[in-house]
């Protein structure tokens, strides 16, 4: 049985996806093998500095990407070798019939139309991107499309590579995937044509690619939609969608901020058509500005509030395309930091022996944009965006719907600024929660101390 999924009055809702899970869920199968600990980032930094980010891996002498957090479904990935194959790079994963069926669900739940696969750290097919990547793509097409000959529903999938001269894990993917036929009914399309994301960004990018990609062999029935994040306001205007946006400051709305309690809206920018229509609108569990696991550097979940501020604009303008980040990272790169500060090192880990190598896209659950339920944070940002969602599709709103998980306050806006303040000639510091104290102090000459970390 094909089918596809019914968009409502035009409206479509994809989601950033991640299958690049195999060798960390591998590694903590490992872990547990030899009746280790399952350590997440999120539980060291609960441990108060009774365990460390050594403890994770390093003591089984194993090298893989740390967990930030566990999801409900257990440490899951979608490796699994292909028929025939008599040397596998891997192991096949387990219980992946099951982990796509559960997702399915709760995508389709949702309201989530499409998944988005990230493979734009993977411009080239070899062995790492084929287990990081490829062949668990191509595992969600057999799995998703076993579910919906079996009638049920499933979202529909686009793919997102980073296709940069010289790159072929594009053509790989169009091969395989998108050409075909027994997978043409579980493509996103956009008028009649199958989408592939392309980075907006120079290391992923070229226009030859590109046109490559948008002729597939000859048949022209490719679209491409650049999508990128953390750029400027042309490149909205320019028709570049984002997977993230940012809130913008209330002082600058060229500035974008973390700071979301006490602001009345987030004011993200949204992408425009040619037409200057606006043609796609994005919003996040959270989002980063700069390395997310740097203080003041990500918005946070703060129970949803973060999503609810940024889907305002998605409900006040009603946009024909709303992109959504993420499902599912749960692990993700590390870095320097690119702060010299002395507070630029993993939040809640001051004294761990890898505090200086930082996660830049999720952090343990707080400041994660995930919002796949999870053992550590619940499924709390699932049900604000499902409710969100609903209103969107609906053409509905938190003035006619305020008891909606999208609009409530009561159980989000429980949060308040702390001001930090410097007396005349450094003679004394305070901080305080009391904004009229605040401004008292402010107008007695004293001045606020302003975070060194971007946002």
């Amino acid at each position: 049985m094909a089918f596809l999924l019914c968009f409502v009055h035009g409206k479509d809702v994809g989601i950033l996806y991640e299958v690049w899970h195999t060798r960390a869920a591998q590694a903590m199968k490992e872990v547990g093998s030899r009746g280790g600990e399952l350590l997440t980032v999120e539980a060291v930094v609960r441990s108060n500095g009774t365990k460390t980010l050594d403890d994770v891996y390093a003591k089984y002498n194993l090298q893989a990407d740390i967990w930030n957090v566990q999801p409900e479904l257990g440490f899951y990935c979608l490796y699994r070798k292909r028929p025939g194959d008599p040397k596998p790079p891997v192991p096949d994963c387990d219980g992946i019939t099951h982990t796509a069926q559960k997702h399915a669900s709760m995508l389709v739940s949702a309201g989530v139309d499409y998944v988005a696969v990230d493979v734009t750290n993977w411009p080239s097919m070899n062995t790492e991107t084929d287990v990081a990547v490829v062949r668990p793509t191509e595992v969600l097409f057999e799995e998703w499309a076993a579910l919906r000959k079996a009638g049920t529903k499933t979202p529909l999938i686009t793919v997102w590579p980073c296709s940069p001269s010289g790159s072929n894990t594009w053509k790989y993917l169009l091969d395989t995937l998108y050409n075909n036929p027994d997978y043409d009914h579980l493509i996103f399309k956009i008028n009649g044509k199958k989408v592939v994301f392309i980075p907006d960004n120079p290391t992923c990018y070229n226009p030859d690619v590109e046109r490559l990609i948008q002729s597939n062999g000859g048949r022209n029935d490719i679209t491409t939609i650049k999508i990128w994040a953390l750029f400027g306001i042309n490149s909205y205007n320019n028709g570049s969608w984002a997977f993230f946006s940012p809130c913008t400051s209330s002082q600058n709305r060229n500035d974008y901020t973390t700071s979301i309690v006490g602001e009345s809206s987030c004011q993200q920018h949204v992408t425009l058509d040619a037409n200057s229509q606006v043609v796609s609108v994005s919003a996040s569990s959270s989002y980063m500005v700069s390395q997310g696991a740097l203080p003041f550097a990500s918005a946070g979940h703060l129970r949803g509030l973060t999503l609810q501020r940024l889907f305002a604009k998605i409900l006040s303008l009603s946009p024909p395309h709303v992109f959504l980040s993420s499902f599912n990272e749960h692990i993700g790169g590390r870095q320097n930091s690119i702060s010299k500060a002395k507070i630029a090192f993993n939040m809640g880990l001051p004294n761990d022996s890898q505090r200086n190598s930082i996660w830049v896209d999720t952090y343990a659950a707080e400041f994660s944009r995930d919002m796949e339920p999870t053992v550590e944070g619940g499924g709390r940002v699932l049900e604000v965006a499902t409710s969100c969602i609903s209103l969107y599709k609906t053409g509905s709103n938190c003035q006619q719907q305020p008891q909606e998980a999208c609009c409530t306050v009561a159980d989000k806006e429980i949060f308040v600024n702390i001001y930090s303040l410097v007396a005349p000639g450094q003679t004394d510091h305070i901080i305080s929660n009391d904004v009229q104290e605040v401004e008292q102090l402010r107008k007695d000459g004293w001045e606020e101390v302003c975070s060194p970390i971007e946002g």
